[in-house]
């Protein structure tokens, strides 16, 4: 049976998550990924982990494609390599986690057709799931459907493929995450240290990111592909 825990911030954290994305361009998902990653390595003392990513797919979907007259997701998952290498350094932590998400990205499409015919199954690449939902809300529906809350949206007999599975979203103003873990593999001290690293390191680097003064270009916001951060870094310095 599965576990569930859930961490929440309140409305002026959530919005400090979001302001700390101006100093170096990245998304809520770039943060948290890059957080969680402190917090598996560090929690299990290595310094790399997998991590497949959950998307919707329609953001990603190549341009010879013709989708305009499709419904629904195309949900894609992309398992990126990320390392704790500059974990002293929050600058450097941040955004070379972002690179690698975004390259990541940028050949998702190749990567889940690869993929889909192989044998191979996605607990065999990574061990953790990690899916940003958006943002939500829940008072102003017009729609006439209504957004459950994330608690208790997983059965907790389910089986899932990864030991740990984590939901993000914000909901009505607050920041949500949702952790589904499988006791056979991290038991409950493990998880313990994993929620309170993680939230600590969210903390540190949103702290760090409002305090930088002025936006910092990465490589991936550029058009030309072949810079890299040290590149940048002789470029600017």
């Amino acid at each position: 049976m599965l576990r569930e825990n859930e961490l929440e911030y309140n409305e002026q954290d959530t919005e400090n998550i979001f302001l700390a994305n101006a100093a170096y361009n990245t998304t809520i998902q770039d943060l948290l990924v890059s957080s969680l990653t402190f917090a598996l390595c560090n929690t299990y003392g290595i310094r790399n982990v997998a991590i497949a990513l959950e998307g919707h797919g329609r953001d990603q979907a190549p341009s010879q494609f013709n989708v305009s007259r499709t419904l629904g997701w195309f949900t894609t998952i992309n398992t990126v390599l990320l390392t704790n290498d500059f974990a002293l350094d929050h600058e450097r932590s941040i955004i070379q986690n972002k690179e690698c998400i975004r390259q990541t990205l940028d050949n998702s499409i190749r990567f889940n057709v690869a993929l889909y015919g192989m044998n191979s199954k996605w607990n065999e690449i990574s061990a953790v799931l990690f899916n940003y939902l958006g943002v939500w809300s829940t008072t102003s529906n017009t729609s006439g459907f209504e957004v459950l809350p994330m608690k208790n949206t997983v059965s907790k007999s389910n089986i899932s493929e990864f030991p740990l599975t984590i939901n993000a979203a914000v909901m009505d103003t607050v920041l949500r995450i949702q952790f589904m873990s499988d006791p056979a593999f991290i038991d409950e001290s493990q998880m313990t240290q994993l929620l309170s690293s993680f939230r600590k390191r969210l903390h540190e680097q949103v702290n760090h990111c409002l305090s930088v003064k002025s936006e910092k270009r990465t490589p991936s916001d550029f058009s030309y592909k072949k810079l890299s951060v040290d590149d940048l870094d002789a470029i600017f310095d």
